[in-house]
């Protein structure tokens, strides 16, 4: 086993150890984890909070490791020890509440340089643009068809992402349902998301977005439909997320940058995508589907 290289100091936050998480499943040469240690480096990552808070010994219980496990995890990382590795989610935990406002921070400084909007503007779209290639170099084929499939020809699909991600999920459902019926945002107002887990069966597919810091009812909502053998797609930014935890299917994108919350471009790029390849699956369906659509438009004169 390989430990963190010379040119590469230990990540000093979790969004650092997600990121080399990531590199570790597209199989960074430069590292290389026991099987072990991967599953728990997972794990904490999973629930940072005990991470944080635990005794080597009760984590490595909870997790089902020894506690050399997390031990030799730290020190291939590039950690003199646990107690240095855990001091890394300690101080997430101190700053959780922060999130939003220390990246509006960083970002307020960074244009205080510059002086520019534009020149803001320009660093958002350069971040923005490399979050994008990441997501396509990351993209298994053989995932898109099959999700894309999946799409196309479950009985039903709802759509779940809350907070920051709502916007996605809602455009995800509101475009989907244009090429085929019965696609929704899972849950509403009136009836809320137990009532639509509840219509939901193997014949069906639950697609959930989020992204550190995770929603804690978006990663409940998938964990309950997986137990009922309904299947999840996840479009998340880490395999260690708990929403990819419990999905059939994952996507990883990109969300860093210097925006105070998470980028969207990735999640709306892969979703445009996914919508394309599913009307193409459909073919001659889609398209009437469309002039169906067209029709009501026109019919309602919803359009100046």
């Amino acid at each position: 086993m390989q430990t963190m290289s010379a040119d590469r100091s230990s990540p000093q936050t979790l969004d650092e150890l997600r990121a080399l998480l990531a590199s570790i499943d597209a199989a960074d040469p430069t590292l290389s984890l026991g099987r072990q240690a991967q599953r728990a480096l997972v794990a904490m990552l999973d629930d940072p909070k005990r991470a944080a808070l635990e005794s080597i010994s009760s984590l490595a219980a909870a997790i089902g490791v020894n506690a050399s496990t997390l031990t030799r995890l730290a020190r291939r990382l590039g950690y003199p020890g646990f107690g240095a590795f855990q001091a890394v989610f300690r101080t997430h935990l101190s700053e959780e509440a922060r999130y939003y406002s220390r990246r509006a921070d960083r970002l307020l400084k960074s244009s205080a340089q510059t002086g520019m909007a534009m020149a803001m503007l320009g660093q958002i779209a350069a971040e923005e643009t490399t979050n994008i290639q990441q997501l396509l170099a990351r993209i298994a084929p053989e995932t898109l068809e099959t999700v894309a499939g999946v799409l196309a020809t479950a009985r039903r699909v709802r759509v779940h992402g809350l907070r920051q991600m709502y916007p996605v999920a809602s455009f995800l459902s509101y475009a989907l349902g244009m090429l085929r019926d019965d696609v929704a945002v899972l849950g509403s107002i009136e009836h809320g998301v137990g009532h639509g887990l509840a219509q939901l069966d193997a014949r069906d597919v639950l697609v959930v977005i989020g992204a550190h810091p995770y929603t804690r009812a978006t990663a409940d909502a998938a964990r309950i439909a997986t137990s009922r053998a309904t299947p999840v797609v996840a479009i998340t930014d880490s395999h260690g997320s708990p929403l990819a935890r419990t999905a059939q299917h994952t996507f990883i994108v990109p969300t860093g940058g210097s925006f105070f919350g998470n980028s969207q471009a990735g999640a709306m790029v892969l979703c445009e995508g996914l919508l394309m390849v599913v009307a193409w699956k459909l073919g001659d369906a889609a398209v009437k589907a469309l002039e169906d659509r067209e029709a009501l438009i026109k019919a309602l004169s919803i359009q100046v």
